[in-house]
């Protein structure tokens, strides 16, 4: 099997639109589920479990995007590094600041990583100076409360930096070489279950991990490089036909969903800490990155033309601003949906209802930027 030519750089391929929009409210959705997970008996809700596990190709399927078109390089690392990291750290300044501005509901999270300095200002309300002062200073250094869905973007800028590094071997590399790479990673993915598993220490250090390295054999094929790698080849590979994507990608994604699904629940029975819960949700598992390739491959069997392409280009194009508005936009929908409408339909409408209409609300948010002048500092 051959690769498909590379597509010029100028190339907008139509397909992968449909993973962006998909990926953006698969994100959406995934941050809606926060709150309707957890019944107030502390049991999980079913329904809700049924959407925490299955949206889990989200951030996934926004890296495979980035492999698929800027894998390899095109021009010099200069020209690469200015027009990619002018698209994303120019927006995710600007926006960092507006976040750390504006209100927030009460109730804020708390799932920021703690630091030295996080301490004095945890009690201080949002809108208090030193809190702004805070969030602002830190967006060199990490996420805050202000700006949790930032965690994403310090990951994709790490793999830009990769980009150059890698691009010299994905040109050259044939297909049997990518699938090599991808299936040392795939090792990788599934390490975690033999170290352990929630409530069961087995082997917590591996092939050469131990007290002074934290850095096994393995350790430089494991992250999120292997997405990227795996958007190119899923790209370069001819196109299946509707009639063989479909039964391969429905599967894939079922048996991913199922596993991540079971797992999901089994950790709630069996979690001795709290970060145990993510284990068998974890973007970087072999049941997520299963998921992810099915959804991939899908989307790339149906590529829309006509009005629905263009329509779909277009809601695409506002992808970038949606996800940098839409955490703020849904803890606003969120309290008012946990007073309104979960009592009345349950979690599952509600999650659906807090998603669409936060996709929707940043969806007009973005494109009113985009009318402003300087779009591109705004929205990448």
């Amino acid at each position: 099997m051959s690769f498909v030519p590379f597509p010029a750089p100028a190339a907008r391929i139509s397909w992968l639109d449909t993973v962006r929009v998909l990926a953006c409210f698969l994100v959406v959705v995934c941050h809606s589920t926060d709150a309707f997970v957890q019944t107030p008996d502390g049991s999980i809700d079913g329904t809700a479990a049924l959407f925490v596990s299955g949206v889990r190709a989200c951030v996934p399927l926004f890296v495979m995007i980035s492999g698929a078109l800027l894998l390899p390089m095109r021009g010099s690392a200069e020209e690469f590094f200015k027009r990619r990291f002018s698209r994303v750290i120019v927006p995710f300044l600007i926006w960092g600041v507006v976040l750390a501005l504006l209100p927030l509901p009460k109730g804020e999270s708390e799932w920021a990583p703690v630091n030295a300095f996080e301490a004095r200002v945890h009690d201080l309300p949002h809108s208090a100076p030193g809190k702004i002062l805070y969030n602002i200073g830190m967006l060199p250094i990490n996420f805050t409360n202000s700006n949790i869905h930032f965690w994403f973007l310090y990951i994709i800028l790490g793999l830009y930096l990769f980009v150059p590094v890698i691009s010299p071997w994905v040109r050259q590399a044939s297909i049997k070489g990518l699938c090599a790479f991808l299936g040392v990673w795939v090792v990788t993915l599934c390490l975690p279950y033999l170290q352990h598993v929630p409530g069961h220490e087995w082997f917590p250090a591996l092939h050469g991990e131990c007290d002074w390295n934290s850095r096994g054999m393995t350790y430089y094929f494991g992250g999120y490089l292997g997405y990227l790698v795996l958007g190119h080849l899923l790209t370069r590979l001819p196109a299946l036909s509707p009639g063989k994507a479909v039964p391969l990608a429905v599967g894939m994604f079922a048996l991913g969903w199922t596993i991540t699904h079971q797992g999901f629940l089994w950790t709630v029975l069996h979690q001795t800490k709290s970060k145990d819960l993510e284990f068998f949700i974890e973007f970087l598992s072999p049941n997520v990155a299963l998921m992810t390739a099915g959804l991939f491959i899908l989307c790339r069997a149906f590529p829309l033309s006509g009005a629905a392409g263009a329509a779909m280009t277009k809601l695409a194009s506002m992808s970038f601003g949606i996800f940098l508005i839409h955490y703020w936009m849904l803890l606003w929908m969120r309290d008012w949906a946990l007073v309104k409408v979960l009592p009345q339909l349950g979690a599952g409408p509600a999650i659906l209802l807090v998603a669409t209409t936060t996709f929707a609300a940043s969806w007009v948010v973005a494109k009113l930027v985009s009318r402003l002048p300087g779009k591109r500092w705004l929205l990448g």
